[in-house]
């Protein structure tokens, strides 16, 4: 029976797949955050039959309840109910950023971002290296004598860079070769 167990973990891939997160709970969540008394969804019906659906969010007044503040936000009509609800939302959060300047992480952006912001150092780094090898090549062949190994790195470090991809290396040249 062990046996049998350990041999079907062994078969267990992961597959790709997609996370969707609903701006709906990413409100109720905000809601909770910043102390708002009521978010709700709505619903109405026009003369016409048309569904219209929406977001109403009330805003905290200044110490009593007689001040407090409702906004309302619709999706377009038209929408599958569950679709205009997230469309609604959406807009409802980014009307609350606006006033709590809270930030919404998306992890996928965010590491997009921190990778960029790694580029832009060590990018130019790197450049200079390449620029370095390619002076310690271009003298040595005008006969600068240097040691095999400092040379033999040069020779790989600027190798490396021709075996890149064309248009990755067209994009490094247009950044870094100015």
């Amino acid at each position: 029976m062990l046996l049998s167990i350990a041999k079907r973990q062994v078969h267990f891939r992961f597959r790709m797949f997609a996370v969707h997160i609903s701006y709906v709970v990413v409100l109720q969540r905000v809601a909770n955050c910043c102390c708002l008394p009521y978010i709700s969804t709505i619903h109405q019906i026009l003369d016409d039959g048309t569904s219209l659906y929406g977001i109403e969010v009330e805003l905290p007044g200044l110490g009593c309840e007689l001040n407090s503040h409702r906004l309302f936000f619709w999706a377009n009509c038209g929408l599958e109910r569950s679709v205009a609800y997230e469309a609604a939302a959406l807009q409802a959060l980014v009307a609350l950023q606006d006033r709590f300047g809270f930030v919404i992480l998306d992890y996928s952006a965010h590491g997009l971002m921190l990778y960029r912001a790694l580029a832009q150092y060590l990018l130019p780094v790197a450049n200079r290296g390449v620029e370095l090898a390619r002076l310690v090549i271009n003298s040595s062949n005008q006969g600068v004598r240097y040691d095999s190994a400092l040379l033999g790195s040069a020779q790989q470090l600027v190798h490396g860079l021709s075996a890149m991809p064309s248009a990755a290396s067209n994009l490094y040249a247009t950044c870094f070769q100015q």
